[in-house]
């Protein structure tokens, strides 16, 4: 995915925000429906095939933990969130980036 492209996607997912709170908060809490999201950092999918060697190289050293986020560390959430551990988490988005956002 190009630079711009994920500077387009992350604007849209912070408009995102204010429906997830709304979907969260207002509509589905007192069904006992948690809205809940994650946001992954760059991982080993066949999604960053089109990166070139140095395209990824750079990526990664942009990572404080200087690796690619794993997608069984991306089930571990989403098995996590759907656990009877997480049942009063709601309206929240998990970051699982390795750092990159800090």
């Amino acid at each position: 995915m190009h630079r711009g492209n994920l500077r387009v996607l992350t604007a849209v997912l912070r408009e995102l925000q204010w429906w997830r709170h709304f979907f969260a908060w207002l509509l589905l809490s007192p069904f006992n429906i948690h809205v809940n999201a994650i946001a992954p950092g760059i991982m080993e999918t066949d999604m960053i095939s089109t990166l070139s060697k140095e395209q990824l190289d750079i990526e990664i050293k942009r990572t404080p933990l200087g690796r690619m986020v794993k997608v069984e560390e991306i089930m571990a959430a989403v098995n996590y969130l759907l656990s009877e551990e997480a049942a009063v988490i709601t309206g929240q988005i998990l970051t699982i980036d390795g750092g990159i956002n800090l």
